[in-house]
């Protein structure tokens, strides 16, 4: 068991990566050999026989404090009672985005992914939810699986054991999780069961954007409450924000990079590249994510009416910097 842990929860697209890496950077904190081991989310056998092998993730880091950025335990709220289980002061660390522009953001980033992933335009995702809601999102999704436009592989059995050398096969409780852009983007379904933990925070992408060193200090202030981090939220030097380096693939490396992939090249490129030389290709190749439009802005946040008007009960904040930015 780890005395104790940082998880940052969720949700995807939404500042995750940023965060992640501003802690890493900072000596008191231990990042595993895998960011996003997605431990927790397995059944309970899984957990409680492959326990070593999730703990041995942070056999080699120089920090007193585990991080852990498994980015779909929100999405899973039964994580925090298996997290609970085996890290005895765990802290959990949550960020969101206007959920239109995440919506938009995740789309993305699927689209890009080689072996084509997700076939769907985005113009043909968003009809289809605004045909039959997004409560028919299961059905929608169904028919994306039926009809060839989605990889209902790309996150199977084997996605541990391939990406991360894992022991084991992963049993994955909803292999479609990365497709749910509208699922995954109503983050009030979730929120009670990260309120109820002890130690909790939530951390807002546009504030990471806007005030990042602020936000950053904040987080760090935060966590200071509850661990031993030698000061560092009052350091004469600022803790600086981390780079984005989990940006969507440009048009042209999209290309390149499903090329690739259909010649069978990735996961040697992959394997042999190592995770340095991995982030020089992306810093040559990604790019931003495609711009949104207002109208495409203003259909989504039509359809997730109901959790905008959720967290401007629950964050009055985000009734004014959730909103379109061209």
């Amino acid at each position: 068991m780890l005395g104790q842990a940082i998880f940052i929860t969720g949700v995807r697209k939404s500042g995750t990566t940023t965060l992640y890496d501003s802690l890493t950077a900072l000596p008191v904190f231990r990042p595993g050999r895998v960011k996003e081991p997605q431990f927790f989310v397995l059944p309970d056998d899984t957990v409680a026989r492959h326990a070593d092998w999730y703990l041995g993730l942070y056999d080699d880091g120089a920090g007193d404090i585990p991080l852990d950025g498994s980015t779909l335990y929100y999405q899973f709220p039964e994580s925090y009672e298996r997290i609970r289980r085996h890290i005895e002061r765990p802290f959990f660390l949550c960020c969101l985005r206007d959920p239109a522009q995440r919506f938009f953001s995740a789309y993305w980033h699927l689209r890009a992914k080689p072996g084509n992933v997700e076939r769907r335009s985005f113009e043909e995702v968003l009809a289809s939810y605004e045909k039959w809601g997004g409560e028919a999102e299961d059905e929608i999704l169904a028919q994306a699986v039926r009809k060839k436009k989605i990889d209902v592989n790309y996150l199977n059995q084997d996605y541990l054991r391939k990406h991360y050398q894992a022991p084991f096969d992963t049993e994955v409780p909803d292999p479609l999780i990365f497709f749910r852009y509208y699922g995954e983007s109503r983050y009030s379904r979730q929120c009670d069961a990260l309120r109820a933990q002890p130690h909790h925070r939530v951390v807002l992408f546009e504030d990471l954007v806007s005030h990042p060193e602020q936000t950053l200090h904040d987080v760090l202030e935060h966590l200071e409450e509850v661990y031993d981090l030698s000061g560092v939220a009052t350091a004469e030097e600022p803790p600086q924000l981390a780079p984005n380096n989990n940006r969507t693939l440009n048009a042209n490396a999209s290309l390149l990079m499903r090329t690739v992939a259909k010649l069978g090249w990735y996961d040697y490129l992959k394997r042999y590249l190592g995770e340095r030389g991995k982030q020089r290709v992306k810093s040559l190749f990604y790019g931003a994510t495609p711009r949104m439009t207002r109208e495409q802005y203003d259909r989504l946040r039509a359809l997730l009416a109901e959790e905008y008007a959720f967290w401007g009960k629950e964050m009055p904040r985000t009734l004014e910097i959730w909103r379109f930015r061209s």
